[in-house]
């Protein structure tokens, strides 16, 4: 057994808040007028989601300009007030992970007591340079794939097909080792192998009842979410709110429900069972919430072994009418040559002769949970955890040994990020995020004989820390 531990990495980043940031977040932005689409200077505005009651309150600028950067990917309600006009109100304004949502407050004259209240209709991210789209909660949760990376739905995006070699994502027929994925932010890439974390060995390292959304960049993406010549995964958890809310799923698949493959000379037996949950909710109402999710994959498909053909038993030399004793003599030492071949061969099945099944089983664990900490409105706190333990068995074989080990790999990963602004001076914002990472990863090898060959690598990764400072209005 070899049991590696690295504990890595804390690494700060600084980001402005006008030029912010979107990895794991989106944005508000917009400007401030009058009915004349004259700029309004000085206006208050307050902008609420609707799901945790986060606030976030500023002025309108000298052009009536106002941004709200770092906001938690949900629906926002948006709130415009300025003595002499009447308090604008829109509702519904939602914001996606890796966009800004533009709006245009059109304020009426009127009393400040008076409210005028519009719903949002579909915003266009006037701010958008790159070349992206999004995979919503809908479309995880209502499309059918084949396993639970949900990775595996970016697929839908145009140019993104599977790598030629291990079957993981390509954009633009890139490499699949091209590509950078990030969870709320945050680094989820192999290092060693420059792949997603898990790479194609584990069936999902992050359930994706677990995911809220995630935007797939293609090309002319911001530096902080590329650092790839291939594409981009910008990935954001589920989170709780003021409401309980759970769900739960199962799936179920069986040979017995499908037909033979027609290439194939019979129907292997084949079973798996995909099933899991999740529970939101408040801890404490418009301060601290929770999330938390289970998921959970076995899958039965043995090795069927099998001489489909009969090659080892046809093929067999075959005696003339009325042979010679030459032909005779040639025919069983062929004969003999044959049956001693045809017994070599199949001692080196398992069993010792083919029509046998070898055990095979998978089994993927997944545990999540999230706190989300609203500290006020400047500062907030969320961290999460994800525990994998993914164990499966397979046929190895080793010289004249047939070996069937069971390989268990555990990995535990926990996140802590917290945004806290400062009004460093009247003219400057800093805006500053801190990931904290603990990995722990162990392989083990049990078989029926001293096999001591199956070794293990594991590696770290830090995420570069830079420094920003930008003006503001």
């Amino acid at each position: 057994m070899r049991l590696a531990l690295y504990v890595g990495v804390l690494s700060i980043a600084i980001a402005p808040a006008f030029a912010q940031s979107q990895l794991g977040t989106g944005a508000i932005s917009g400007v401030v007028q009058d009915a004349s689409s004259g700029v309004v200077t000085g206006a208050e505005v307050t902008i609420t989601n609707a799901e945790t009651g986060l606030v976030r309150k500023m002025v309108s600028g000298a052009g009536g300009q106002f941004n709200a950067p770092v906001l938690p990917p949900g629906s926002y309600q948006l709130r415009v007030s300025h003595p002499g006009f009447s308090t604008l109100e829109q509702k519904d304004i939602v914001v996606n992970v890796g966009s800004t949502a533009t709006v245009v407050a059109a304020l009426q004259v009127g009393g400040v007591a008076e409210t005028v209240t519009v719903q949002a209709t579909a915003i266009i991210d006037t701010a958008k340079t790159d070349e992206s789209n999004l995979i919503d909660r809908k479309s995880i949760q209502d499309l059918p794939i084949n396993g639970r990376r949900y990775y595996d739905f970016a697929l839908l995006s145009a140019g993104v097909t599977r790598d030629a070699r291990l079957g993981l994502l390509s954009f633009r027929g890139s490499s699949g080792s091209f590509n950078n994925y990030m969870v709320e932010g945050n680094d989820d890439n192999d290092a060693y192998f420059s792949e997603n974390r898990g790479r194609y060995r584990t069936p999902s390292t992050l359930s994706a009842n677990a995911v809220q959304e995630f935007q797939v960049g293609k090309g002319a993406y911001a530096a902080e979410v590329g650092r790839a010549s291939g594409g981009s995964v910008n990935m954001v958890l589920r989170s709780g709110g003021n409401n309980l809310h759970g769900d739960g799923f199962y799936y179920y698949r069986d040979q017995d429900f499908g037909a033979r493959d027609p290439l194939a000379a019979l129907k292997p037996p084949e079973r798996r069972q995909q099933l899991g949950g999740s529970i939101a909710g408040p801890i404490r109402s418009n301060k601290i919430f929770y999330f938390v999710n289970y998921d959970q994959q076995i899958r039965n498909f043995p090795l069927v072994i099998a001489d489909l053909n009969n090659v080892l038993d046809s093929g067999k030399p075959t005696l003339p009418a009325n042979p010679t004793p030459a032909q005779q003599s040639a025919y069983d030492a062929d004969l003999k040559a044959f049956t001693a071949g045809s017994a070599f061969l199949k001692s080196k099945f398992p069993e010792g002769q083919p029509g046998t099944q070898q055990s095979r089983t998978l089994s993927n664990n997944l545990v999540l949970g999230k706190v989300d900490y609203l500290i006020d409105s400047s500062n907030t706190l969320s961290t999460f955890f994800n525990y994998l333990r993914s164990s499966y068995s397979r046929l190895r074989t080793s010289g004249d040994r047939n070996l069937t080990p069971s390989i268990p790999r555990n990995s535990l990963v926990g996140d802590a990020n917290y945004k806290l602004d400062l009004r460093v001076a009247r003219d400057i914002r800093v805006t500053e995020r801190m990931r904290v990472e603990l990995l722990i990863e162990g392989f083990n090898v049990f078989n029926r004989s001293n096999y001591n060959g199956f070794g293990t690598t594991l590696y770290t990764a830090a995420a570069p820390a830079a420094t920003t400072l930008r003006r503001s209005s």
